[in-house]
């Protein structure tokens, strides 16, 4: 367990400020208000009341339990760094892009309508979902899905039935989506068509860890030509091989 005190928080940032100003970053004035600061804090300990104990958790759990409403108003990091993202991305060429810890594809999406092939890659299965993202619609999270014991994908039916379908290309029946599952288990690899959004298709394959845990999934979206066109199949083993690369650098020994 962690002990957290708010004054210990107050009095760590108060610590930093001293350390900069020790180096030489800020004058005497500055320094003697942050020790006048400091004696006014302690002075009101009782205030701040006793703290709290919490449990850590690491990064991928809090980023499972952040998906859900990653995406949703009020979001401060999205407001700040998204207008300056994209003002840089609409500056580049189209061409082959990496989207590297992409969580849930705001970037990914935004460079594939710009024309880019994408890469998006992330440890976290819920990020990549986006949230709201059903695990049956889009290349990743259908390679996700297909890897879950079977007894998953009933489960999943079962709460998701009727199957979300906002195109005409996406899977809407319990049958069409079992035999599509069944064709990525064969094939190692998942194909979403226009399922999510018309004109934009996606390839995706998965990542395994050293206990062989399905860990994450790898894909490129883009233009629908550019994805599935003539070079498909170029398209196809990138994808597969860059699964096969990012599981053996955990440690993941196919058999």
């Amino acid at each position: 367990m962690i002990y957290q005190h708010p004054l210990a928080y107050l009095l760590g940032l108060q610590g930093i400020a001293l350390l900069r100003a020790f180096s030489g970053v800020y004058d005497r004035d500055f320094t003697i208000a942050r020790l006048r600061e400091i004696r006014a804090l302690l002075d009101s300990v009782e205030e701040l009341g006793d703290g709290v104990e919490a449990r850590p958790i690491a990064t991928r759990e809090g980023y499972a339990r952040w998906a859900a409403f990653y995406d949703e108003p009020g979001n401060q990091l999205i407001d700040l760094e998204q207008p300056l993202v994209r003002e840089i991305l609409d500056g580049l060429p189209p061409g082959v892009a990496l989207d590297a810890a992409c969580g849930t594809g705001r970037h990914t999406t935004y460079l594939a309508s710009l024309g880019h092939k994408v890469i998006g890659v992330d440890t976290s299965p819920e990020m990549l979902l986006g949230g709201s993202l059903p695990l049956h619609l889009g290349a990743a999270p259908r390679a996700l899905l297909a890897h879950e014991p079977k007894e998953f994908w009933e489960q999943y039916l079962l709460a998701r039935t009727p199957l979300d379908a906002p195109t005409e290309k996406s899977p809407s029946t319990a049958e069409e989506l079992m035999e599509t599952l069944e064709q990525v288990l064969e094939r190692g690899y998942s194909i979403a068509n226009e399922d999510v959004v018309l004109g934009i298709s996606s390839i995706g394959a998965p990542v395994f860890d050293y206990r062989g845990s399905l860990r994450a999934a790898i894909s490129i979206a883009g233009p629908t030509p550019r994805i599935l066109g003539d070079t498909r199949d170029e398209n196809i083993r990138l994808v597969v091989d860059g699964g096969a690369q990012v599981s053996r650098a955990l440690g993941y020994q196919a058999d």
